[in-house]
């Protein structure tokens, strides 16, 4: 930092410090859970520790709040944060960064560990700690000074704190944080309140810890208070300390109970208007000056930080130069092409350090490249699950976007499922690979804030290592997905024959839409057929409606022999009866009627019985031929020939590409021909 910047640094600081009141993250308290054991020095559970305070410190610079997960087993480890709902991304960054090593002092060696911050609250355990509504442990800050009329002040105080529960608690919009203030003008006292859940215990979970929250506060009597447990916080004051986001509250059965506003008083007349014109013109060009010199150093050291590389995971994840991947790539040379898709090449590259990696460059000038960019860089840099292909780094320079992977060396489960002088996969390979992409889909869904959508899961997008464990690639599609939404409106984009049909009709998308992609994927293994394939058309409507009334006879009649693939000659059973039982239930057209990816895991892995997933997926029993509430079976499948139309000619058109454009195609060195690109309808 230069002479001048440091200078203004300290002047904008000392403002901060006056006017703003600004200060570090204020410690509160932290707790170590003796039951929940500890680990050893350097062991498994220590590297997922480092990963996900490394993911949860990245995740604070872009929202208030964010879960993660590491690895599975016994070295498991959860993890969240969230912000007091005030602050900004700035600050929010800077205590869960002061967090994560705070935590790490006060708790060294344990499994399981919470801190509180007066602005944010971190937390890991080798349990699942998301979606619960814990109370304890629990722990308070308050102001010595106390209130004259504590009964009068208790009436007050819960009148004032119950606006701001319910608002964090049932207005979704609110994502669990509000704020309000309310004036007792017998007493001239205005009380500023504060309430807040974690994002994933909203409704009822959220109104009973505040609840619980408040009782530990009524009857303190105390003129400043906060309550912090690990699913909520409540915080009141009799002088202003949050940012006001909202109109202040004022109790309609209470005639003493005014807004702030009409608290205030009058300003005096004559001359002193002019002192005071003055003066705060004169403040508010400072701060201007102030606030414009902060701005311009702030994007300087955002601009450089961009430069420098970044520990983003447990392994080399890193911003890279330009001349960086080209000398892994050998300037980017032909020779070292794995693929060529819809937005640019795919090479595979040599770190310093030895370590292989696959350097997809994007095509400048493309929008929707960057936007794949922009996803992949978002989303796939704060997740990490041995089921997904890890993003190494990036590089931004000029108009050059380049992607850097994880090399996989065994390219796809459609290389190995469809090429045709592949030998016929095996029955347990097939179950691994499925149970593999399960796996990774699962964490998506449900162990992801938030959850995360695929929106182009298909066998070309899930890669194979060099044991036959499945990897869930190619990012540049996906969507962040609320629990507060019903379903995300956006444009159609994705593979035909692997396309949900709510989703394709109506650019309606959730988490079901990727659950029917993934029956897709079983239905491949299984029978072991393309969803589409312009050269054995074995029904023009794709597999999924030739296979309907086939996986309804496997189920009843437990006869397999027209619905598995002639190549594969030996199967259990019991294993193949389950995977034919996910794939129907995935395939529903009804969106409603789908599973959850954990329960189609728990069918795969024999933990929940096919007769159970059918039941819990559906009250109806006609499960395969049941229509989704969006539009008739004619509609359907008159949707079902328009999609095949396009996806058939697009296919053609491009028949002289050699890959297809599927990132993970490219990752992994495989190329489709008789596949259709991924499509923007």
């Amino acid at each position: 930092m230069t002479f001048l910047e440091e200078m203004v640094f300290r002047i904008f600081l000392m403002f901060q410090l006056c006017y703003l009141g600004y200060s570090e993250p204020q410690f509160v308290s932290s707790f170590c859970i003796q039951k929940s054991g500890s680990y050893s020095k350097n062991s498994l559970y220590q590297d997922n520790l480092s990963l996900v305070f490394s993911n949860l410190t990245s995740a604070a610079s872009i929202k208030g709040f964010a879960n993660f997960t590491a690895d599975e087993g016994v070295d498991k480890v959860y993890a969240l944060f969230y912000c007091r709902g005030d602050l900004n991304l700035s600050d929010c960054s800077n205590c869960v960064e002061t967090a994560t090593s705070r935590i790490v002092y006060e708790c060294p060696n344990k499994k399981e560990a919470i801190v509180f911050f007066e602005e944010c609250t971190l937390r890991y355990a080798n349990r699942s700690i998301f979606s619960l509504e814990e109370e304890d442990p629990n722990d308070w800050s308050y102001s010595e000074a106390m209130v004259s009329d504590k009964d009068q002040f208790n009436d007050v105080l819960t009148a004032a704190m119950s606006g701001p529960m319910n608002q964090a608690a049932y207005n979704s919009s609110k994502r669990g944080f509000s704020t309000g203030a309310t004036t007792n003008s017998s007493a001239n006292q205005t009380v500023y309140c504060l309430a807040q859940c974690t994002p994933d215990i909203l409704g009822s979970p959220c109104h009973k810890c505040l609840l619980a929250a408040l009782d530990n506060l009524i009857d303190e009597g105390r003129t400043k208070m906060s309550l912090f447990m690990p699913s909520c916080q409540v915080m009141y004051s009799l002088a202003p300390f949050f940012s006001i986001k909202q109109e202040p509250n004022s109790s309609p059965n209470d005639p003493g109970l005014k807004s702030p506003a009409d608290a205030l008083p009058l300003p005096s007349t004559g001359n002193s208007k002019t002192y005071i014109a003055v003066g705060v013109t004169a403040a508010l060009g400072l701060c201007i000056m102030l606030f414009a010199l902060w701005f311009w150093l702030c994007k300087r050291r955002v601009t450089m930080k961009r430069e420098k590389t970044q520990q983003i995971s447990h392994n080399v994840q890193s911003t890279f130069t330009y001349e960086e991947l080209a000398l892994a790539t050998d300037n980017f040379s032909r020779a070292n092409v794995l693929g060529q898709g819809g937005f640019g090449f795919v090479y595979k590259g040599i770190l310093p350090n030895g370590i292989e990696v696959a350097v997809k460059q994007l095509r400048t000038g493309s929008a929707q490249g960057e936007r794949e960019f922009q996803a992949e860089v978002e989303i796939i840099s704060l997740v990490h699950h041995r089921h997904l292909v890890s993003l190494v780094g990036y590089c931004i320079s000029g108009d050059q976007r380049l992607l850097v992977y994880e090399f996989i060396p065994n390219k796809t489960m459609e290389f190995h499922l469809h090429g045709d002088e592949n030998p016929s996969m095996i029955w347990q390979t097939r179950l691994k690979i499925a149970l593999g992409a399960a796996k990774g889909l699962t964490y998506l869904h449900e162990e992801c804030y938030p959850k995360i959508i695929h929106r182009d899961i298909k066998a070309a997008n899930i890669l194979i290592d060099d044991e036959f464990n499945a990897k869930v690639a190619d990012f540049g599609l996906a969507k962040f997905f609320l629990d507060t939404d019903t379903h995300v409106s956006t444009r159609v984009v994705g593979t035909f024959g692997y396309l949900a049909p709510e989703y394709a009709a109506s650019g309606k998308l959730t988490e079901k839409s990727d659950v029917f992609s993934f029956g897709v994927v079983l239905l491949e293994l299984i029978t072991g057929r393309r969803p589409v394939d312009r050269f054995r058309r074995f029904q023009d409507d794709g597999m999924v409606e030739w296979a309907r009334p086939l996986l309804k006879q496997a189920l009843e009649g437990r006869i397999f022999n027209d619905i598995v693939d002639p190549r594969l000659k030996e199967y259990n059973p019991f294993e193949m009866a389950q995977m034919i039982a996910c794939a129907a239930a995935c395939v529903r057209i009804s969106a409603r009627q789908r599973p959850q990816m954990s329960q189609v895991l728990q069918t795969l892995e024999g933990n929940l019985s096919a007769e159970d997933l059918l039941k819990e997926s559906t009250t109806d029993n006609d499960m395969f031929n049941k229509i989704s509430d969006d539009g008739s079976s004619s509609q359907h499948k008159e949707d079902l020939h328009k999609l095949g139309k396009l996806a058939l000619q697009s296919s053609h058109t491009q028949s002289t590409d050699k890959f297809s454009a599927s990132t993970s195609e490219l990752v992994s060195t495989s190329s489709t021909e008789n596949q259709p690109d991924t499509l923007e309808l």
